[in-house]
């Protein structure tokens, strides 16, 4: 009999202390944070990467687009057939510190830089909107050459928007050695 209590006092004990440990309460606003960045050299003929790695945030779980959100507001084009940004859900600027220690802005090579702003999307982590989410999230800018010769070391300017629209802060990576 007294086993039977212990286990009772055990299994409520262990029912207690699970609700301590709620759902988390983030904001719908989504939140990053660096994480970590490498370099990956390409090789003849091979597109080099700079791997992103970020923490992420969001209180309703609306974080990602698939290849099918091209409806309004995800549109490739607004009416006027200009550039919509909001087909995108991260931005990310280039920095270079030069051999010289001088620090410049600088456009990303690749077909989707506008202004010298690098827009990608990234998928969606969920299929559809279910509470709080928070984990992890790497994103690779591929390019055949990054900089040239007189570059050193390079840092990016990182943002994220969710479905809402809403966008994260933007943080900044440390600098990177580029080989």
């Amino acid at each position: 009999m007294k086993r039977n209590n212990i286990y009772i006092l055990l299994v409520g004990f262990l029912a207690t202390l699970s609700g301590c440990f709620g759902k988390p309460n983030f904001s719908d606003t989504p939140s990053i944070s660096y994480r970590t960045m490498a370099f990956i050299e390409g090789g003849d003929f091979k597109q080099d990467t700079i791997a992103i790695t970020l923490n992420y945030r969001d209180g309703n779980g609306d974080l990602g687009l698939n290849a099918a959100d091209t409806n309004a507001p995800y549109q490739r084009l607004s009416s006027n057939g200009s550039f919509n940004p909001d087909y995108f859900n991260i931005t990310v600027d280039c920095f270079q510190r030069k051999a010289n220690g001088r620090i410049d802005s600088i456009p990303m090579p690749s077909l989707s830089s506008i202004d010298g702003t690098f827009y990608g999307r990234f998928p969606r982590i969920r299929p559809e909107k279910s509470g709080a989410l928070e984990g992890t999230l790497r994103y690779d800018l591929k390019s055949f050459y990054f900089f040239d010769d007189t570059v050193s070391e390079v840092c990016f300017k990182v943002q994220i928007k969710d479905r809402n629209l809403q966008k994260s802060e933007r943080i900044i990576t440390p600098f990177i050695k580029i080989k």
